[in-house]
C-alpha cells in the first residue's frame, strides 16, 4: 500500500549513463539545517575543530580505498564539504555509494564523539539527506573548481551556505554557467 501523505522527492541527479563518459565530479555535502559543526573561519582560513578534522581525515582515508578519487582535493567548511571525484577508467564511478558511505562513516564517528563528550550534540542528523553534484565538463571548469575549493574559506562571507553571508553572494553554479 502506498502512502500518499507525503509528496515524493524529485531526484536532481542525472541518469547513471551521464556519469559514464565524464571524468570529474564536483561534490558538496551540507550539514543538516546548515549547522556549523566543523570549525570556524578566522581571517579567511578554515580552523577545523575535532569534528572537522574527523570529516577531512575520513574523506582522505576513503579516497585511498577507492579508485574514484584521484587526489584528495577537499575543503571542509563550517557546515559543508567540497571535493572532487575522478573516473579513472571510463567506467561509471558509483558516486552515490561513495557519498552514502562517507556520510554513514562520518555520522557514526560523530556519534561516538558525542557519546565520549568530545563533540557537540547534533539534532537527529549530521548531514542533509541529499548532496549536490556537478559533472565537470571541461578543463576550464576543472580549473575554476580547483580554485573554488582551495579559496572557499577566503570567500566565507559571500558563501550561500553561510547564514550570515553579506549582500554580495558567491554562487558557483552561476559562475560556472559563464565559463
Amino acid at each position: 500500500m502506498q502512502n500518499n501523505q507525503f509528496p515524493s522527492r524529485k531526484n536532481h541527479h542525472l541518469p547513471t549513463e551521464y556519469y559514464a563518459d565524464r571524468k570529474y565530479y564536483f561534490i558538496t555535502i551540507v550539514t543538516q539545517d546548515r549547522k556549523c559543526l566543523f570549525g570556524d573561519i578566522k581571517d579567511g582560513e578554515m580552523i577545523l575543530n575535532t569534528a572537522g578534522r574527523m570529516v577531512k581525515d575520513t574523506y582522505i582515508d576513503m579516497s585511498k580505498e577507492v579508485e574514484i578519487v584521484a587526489d584528495p582535493i577537499v575543503v571542509v567548511m563550517p557546515n559543508h564539504i567540497h571535493f572532487l571525484l575522478f573516473n579513472h577508467d571510463g567506467e561509471t564511478p558509483n558516486v552515490k555509494d561513495f557519498v552514502q558511505a562517507f556520510k554513514r562513516k562520518t555520522t557514526n564517528l560523530y556519534i561516538r564523539g558525542v557519546k565520549s563528550h568530545q563533540l557537540i550534540a547534533f539534532d537527529k542528523k549530521v548531514w542533509q539527506r541529499d548532496y549536490y553534484d556537478r559533472i565537470v565538463r571541461n578543463q576550464r571548469e576543472l580549473n575554476y573548481i580547483h580554485n573554488y575549493i582551495y579559496t572557499n574559506p577566503m570567500r566565507w562571507d559571500m558563501d550561500l551556505l553561510n547564514e550570515h553571508h553579506g549582500e554580495e553572494v558567491d554562487n558557483i553554479n552561476d559562475n560556472l554557467k559563464m565559463l
